[in-house]
């Protein structure tokens, strides 16, 4: 089967670098621009289903994908962002101030627990449940999963496809594309924070 990645359109945190975590921030008018395009790029591929953060920023960019294909996108609460608790609203300068760079520790280990929020693993070990899941589904299908650049790298992580180190540093695309294909229990990448549709 083949898994495709799709981060959300850029959302108003997104532009004054708040942190949104599990805050549900709108979509920008570039962000809706941003989520036709994508849209616009799958219109032609076989997609099976669409599956979805419940955020909005995530949901509004599924719905405009599933427009083509005559499907319902399903929301799941467990694929949402890392909870990043007290920090949550916060800019990120405020943040660093405050906690001492909590990003950087997040990057080097992913057993940091930001305050009262999550770490790492514990908000990979719900995804993964859920991706898990959406796998055995559809075994030999083509499946849309629209989440947050959090939940993406936790995913190429515990696919064994990124060190933590590695997907923690790189900038993934608001509506970048990554495709994953499964055999017999193997993941191999065809695409990764791919966003041709955006030039």
């Amino acid at each position: 089967m083949k898994l495709i990645l799709v981060r959300h359109g850029e959302s108003q945190f997104n532009v004054e670098h708040r942190i949104q975590g599990w805050a549900d921030a709108p979509l920008t008018e570039n962000g809706l621009e941003q989520a036709d395009k994508v849209a616009a790029r799958l219109k032609d591929v076989k997609i099976d289903a669409i599956y979805s953060s419940v955020l909005q920023r995530a949901m509004v960019t599924a719905e405009k994908i599933a427009k083509f294909h005559n499907l319902r996108v399903i929301p799941i609460r467990d694929l949402r962002e890392m909870n990043f608790g007290e920090m949550t609203g916060m800019l990120r300068a405020e943040a660093d101030e405050k906690y001492g760079r909590p990003f950087e520790k997040r990057g080097k280990d992913p057993d940091y627990v930001f305050p009262d929020g999550e770490s790492v693993n514990m908000m990979a070990e719900r995804v993964m449940k859920v991706i898990d899941d959406i796998i055995a589904k559809h075994p030999g299908q083509t499946v849309v999963v629209v989440v947050h650049g959090g939940v993406k790298r936790a995913i190429f992580y515990k696919m064994g496809l990124m060190s933590h180190v590695e997907a923690w540093s790189t900038k993934l695309l608001n509506t970048s594309v990554s495709e994953i294909e499964m055999t017999e229990g193997k993941a191999k990448v065809i695409c990764f924070n791919c966003g041709k549709h955006l030039v």
